[in-house]
């Protein structure tokens, strides 16, 4: 929804300007004008600071939609304004007439051509305010997560509801039944409600339900007496409630109720307190609790509650980095589980973030869960936009228009396990959805019945809640056959986590002397005019205290090479400036290996020159984009983005003049070939992982899990295996043996001219003629190398290597030349694509002729 800068912009100016006038207003008159202005009961107990913030809110958006929608009847919206108008600015007409004035020249005119878009009017102006709140209050609206859900996708989860309780708990009347406890812990604007509420005014209207129920008993007595609710951001509240009583009295004159209340309370849900009203509502019969919503989704939790901190330990694993894992999704997830297994009988139904589907640190989450529910019902939408798992077509929409991919989940409590099904898991069914909107919705408009949901069948210890699309003899070879990559090394790091890129790394030394040189002096301007920190407040660089706990001159000595992207060395400050940039023991050893340490003695009858232990294997925990292309050789320190999307791990070759290798590995091949040793080992370990063959017949389990290793079947497939890795282990550090280094003289000599500075302007890859141009801002310079299609388009996990390289290296983003050496880099480049590609199908002829052996 875009409907220009202006509207938004000018709405939020008004908003704050009313604002600016009720602040003046003395808090006693305010106090008394609260219920006459809002005549529901919710607002006992409301803070002055809340109302002015309620009204001002409403009053501007309410006043927008009555313009919008002048021939609706929104009678309860209506006699809000003129209450507000005339209690709090009586005798200042012309106040008033200013506002209202203001109000109505808003430009609407594109909001309203927006309208046909929307399936209902209170989808539509719940929507609005959404995108309002991103403009009036930015940090609320990421803190808070605040999105607006899709009507289908509330009908959807409605009806599946409904058909989960006239199927599994043998209530005819399913969610219009008396006999439930419904509740919404993050009731935003009533979206939920609203939708509910419509739903079984349509079940009554055309299933001829009138005989069991009325549609105003329902309303008054069995929601209203059923109905709780929590929401941190009363103004949204309010905008729901007003909507929702306006859409009443459109269905069936029902706004004379304005008085009830709903039972929302305005504090977080994350508490224990809730509890006492489920039990107090429950007190007469066993009724089942319904849990439904969308619940925020943040990381940067406002809900810091130490309750939920110790329910939260359930799903805790030993894993590093855990932040993910108190998303403020996950803590609602796991309030939902704990308040069912109080209740005994129930659904938890929620829309939220799908990354606990099949997320690294997700699966004691998962396996809570299973242990918990009876069933599990998985409606995957997918649509993270950062990380595609695509299991299939491309097309992958987000519902809600955010990068954040979702899921709806069904958790179904029946009744209290008894001893001899505590350790039964649950059942779990699962349905992925793709494609264009309508394309989505289609797919959702079947009964919940009648989806076409597949059983998964979850094995620890990861209990994946996806399909791993393995045959079972696959499965068998991957589980019993293969080694993970963490068993294999006896020390792994995670790379180092840059932060602040701009500041922290350049393909140049000086660039980044100077950003000291600026930081040390405060010239915080400079900076920024240079590009080298953002346009806002940098809350580490800035802070008075932080900056004077820097050591700049070890700063300015900690500027090392590091390994940035794949074969693309820069500069970089190897300081801890802040907790996200950090460093770590094995970082530290491989800047600074051990000088006394000559690997050449432990391996000598290998004569490879790894003279020092700064070599590292590269790898990650899973992929974001198949195909698996992420492990690789290095020397010296590397980024964490060394792949590009997926966060990088690193394995030394070498610590303290000892092989890194573990000794349960170590053992396991030498049952195969006895004399082997460590460098023989890491060759087979690289072949095995640059084997395309191999990543791609596991590729749907490598999108979940770290890389494992295949245990060789005899000596000679591990020799040559091994044979094949050392060569490109050697090639990818850029130290050739002998064979290379011939084979790079006559690559190189095809190469007729190099100048001695080069401005680098643009490239041009020519298929027809295998030739890469570079085109130089002095176009008579521009120069040609010999490319094929392949070689142009290598990638080592994300990166495409030559056209990253390239980027780096503008004239334009260097301001300088390039040099002759770094001309020769490019040319070393291009041969080390060219014979990794010849290495690697090698690896890959060899494997496919004896992958019948693993069978």
């Amino acid at each position: 929804m875009q409907y220009g800068v202006n509207f938004f912009q000018k709405l939020v100016e008004i908003c704050n300007e009313l604002r600016t006038e009720l602040i003046k207003i003395p808090k006693e008159l305010l106090q008394v004008k609260i219920l006459e202005i809002i005549p529901f009961q919710d607002t006992k107990g409301l803070e002055c600071d809340e109302f002015i913030e309620i009204c001002c809110q409403n009053v501007c958006l309410l006043t927008v939609y009555k313009k919008i929608f002048p021939d609706l009847n929104l009678s309860v919206s209506k006699r809000f304004l003129e209450q507000f108008w005339s209690k709090l600015f009586a005798n200042k007409e012309k106040k008033v007439n200013f506002f209202i004035k203001k109000l109505n020249v808003l430009p609407i005119e594109k909001v309203k051509i927006d309208l046909t878009r929307y399936d209902s009017i209170s989808q539509f102006i719940q929507t609005v305010y959404t995108q309002f709140i991103k403009e009036y209050n930015p940090n609320l609206q990421k803190k808070r997560g605040i999105t607006y859900t899709p009507r289908f996708i509330i009908r959807t989860m409605i009806e599946s509801i409904d058909s989960i309780l006239q199927s599994n708990f043998n209530d005819s009347l399913g969610i219009a039944s008396k006999d439930l406890i419904l509740y919404d812990p993050a009731t935003g604007s009533l979206s939920f409600e609203i939708g509910l509420i419509s739903y079984v005014y349509d079940q009554i209207r055309t299933k001829n339900k009138e005989k069991d129920i009325k549609f105003e008993d329902w309303v008054f007595q069995s929601f209203n007496n059923s109905f709780l609710g929590n929401e941190l951001n009363p103004p949204a509240y309010f905008l729901g409630k007003f909507l929702l009583f306006d859409i009443l009295h459109q269905l069936n004159n029902l706004s004379q109720n304005l008085g009830k209340n709903f039972n929302v309370f305005f504090k977080s849900a994350l508490s224990p307190d809730i509890l006492e009203e489920f039990k107090h509502k429950n007190q007469k019969t066993n009724k089942p609790l319904v849990i439904f919503g969308n619940p925020p989704y943040s990381v940067s939790s406002s809900n810091r509650n130490s309750w939920i901190y110790k329910l939260m330990k359930e799903y805790s694993v030993k894993e590093p980095n855990l932040t993910r894992l108190y998303d403020d999704y996950v803590k609602f997830l796991r309030l939902g589980q704990w308040l069912l297994d109080q209740q005994k009988s129930g659904i938890l139904a929620f829309i939220t973030n799908r990354k606990y589907l099949d997320g690294k640190i997700f699966y004691g989450m998962r396996q809570s869960m299973l242990k918990s529910f009876d069933t599990i019902h998985i409606i995957d939408l997918f649509g993270d936009i950062r990380n595609i798992k695509d299991y299939g077509t491309k097309t992958n929409t987000n519902i809600f228009n955010i990068q954040t991919g979702v899921c709806i989940g069904f958790f179904i409590k029946n009744i209290e396990k008894n001893e001899r099904e505590i350790n039964k898991i649950a059942r779990i069914f699962y349905m992925g959805v793709k494609g264009s909107i309508d394309q989505i919705k289609t797919q959702l408009v079947k009964p919940f019945e009648q989806l076409p949901f597949i059983e998964l069948s979850p094995h620890s210890p990861k209990f994946y809640f996806v399909p791993i699309e393995l045959e079972n003899d696959l499965t068998e070879i991957w589980n019993n056959q293969c080694i993970p990559i963490t068993d294999c090394f006896q020390k792994t790091s995670r790379a180092m986590i840059s932060s602040r890129d701009r500041f922290m790394i350049n393909v140049d030394k000086k660039p980044l002397e100077e950003n000291i040189a600026l930081l040390k002096n405060k010239e915080f301007a400079t900076l920024r005019f240079n590009e080298r920190i953002g346009q806002k407040f940098d809350e580490i660089l800035e802070n008075e205290d932080i900056l004077a706990s820097f050591n700049f001159n070890e700063m300015e000595s900690s500027i090392i090479q590091i390994n940035y992207r794949p074969f693309d060395i820069r500069h970089g400050i190897f300081y801890t400036i802040n907790r996200k940039c950090g460093k770590s023991i094995i970082l530290d050893y491989l800047n600074k290996p051990n000088p006394n340490f000559n690997s050449q003695d432990v391996i000598n009858k290998n004569n490879i020159s790894y003279n020092n232990s700064g070599y590292a294997f590269n790898f990650v925990q899973s992929i974001q984009h198949p195909p698996f292309n992420h492990f690789l050789f290095t020397k010296g320190v590397v980024d964490s983005g060394l792949f590009g999307y997926s966060t990088s791990k690193v394995a030394p070759l070498w610590i303290d003049g000892k092989s890194n290798i573990t000794p349960k590995f170590t053992d396991i091949i030498k049952d195969i070939i006895p004399q082997t040793d460590p460098i023989q080992i890491s060759g087979y370990i690289y072949a095995i992982l640059n084997c395309d063959q191999f990543t791609k017949i596991f590729e749907p389990i490598l999108i979940h899990e770290f890389p494992r290793i295949l245990i060789p079947y005899n000596s000679i497939f591990f020799e040559r295996m091994s044979v094949l890795g050392k060569k490109l282990m050697h090639l990818h550090v850029f130290e050739f043996d002998s064979i290379q280094w011939e084979k790079y003289r006559i690559f190189y000599e095809q190469i007729s001219f190099l100048p001695k500075s080069f401005q680098l302007k643009s490239w041009k890859f020519e298929p027809d003629r295998d030739e890469l141009h570079i085109i130089s801002v002095k176009k008579k310079d521009s120069l040609k190398f010999p490319c094929s299609n392949l070689e142009w388009n290598y990638k080592i996990g994300s990166i495409k290597l030559l056209d990253h390289w390239l980027k780096a290296r503008k004239f334009k983003k260097l301001g300088r030349s390039l040099k002759p050496d770094e001309l020769s880099r490019l040319i070393t480049l291009l041969f080390v694509i060219k014979e990794s590609l010849h290495i690697k199908k090698q690896i890959a002829q060899f494997f496919s002729k004896n992958w019948k052996h693993f069978n």
